[in-house]
């Protein structure tokens, strides 16, 4: 996928190109909101895995030893439960093409490995998180910070 305004790019792999520092935010294209910060945007491509992911209001990110890559506690600290349950903490959408203009600038894409059960549910038949390479892992836990995630299932 190609970077977007902020120069960074990601090639077939899932590595970024590109300076980390430049993971933040990237300007409004629009006119009237030049001048306010927009939201980057990190989508997780989970299309196509089986068992598939689940949409559900509180999804992770996990590396192939298991260990959480996103949220992190500091990325939800403060965020009330209730929100959580009821809006999400993150994106899903069937097609990258759906994703409205108004949810951010996309930064970076990277493809998940497998799906899983909730670390908190193991034995539950929905598959809430994703697992990506220990090389995407590390990545991404640059590539989100500060930016929402968005996953495509």
């Amino acid at each position: 996928m190609a970077g977007s305004s902020t120069g960074l790019g990601v090639s077939s792999t899932g590595s970024i190109t590109g300076s980390s520092s430049q993971i933040t935010r990237a300007s409004s294209p629009s006119s009237q909101a030049a001048s306010l910060p927009r939201l980057c945007l990190v989508v997780v491509d989970a299309r196509g895995l089986k068992p598939p992911l689940d949409p559900g209001p509180n999804p992770a990110i996990l590396d192939t030893a298991g260990q959480k890559v996103w949220p992190t506690p500091q990325e939800v600290r403060g965020i009330p439960s209730s929100l959580v349950n009821d809006a999400g903490i993150s994106l899903f959408f069937p097609a990258s093409k759906q994703i409205p203009s108004n949810q951010g600038t996309v930064t970076a894409t990277f493809r998940a490995v497998a799906t899983a059960a909730a670390q908190n549910t193991p034995n539950s038949i929905f598959h809430d998180d994703v697992v990506v390479s220990s090389q995407t892992a590390k990545l991404l836990a640059k590539a989100t910070r500060g930016c929402r995630v968005a996953f495509l299932y």
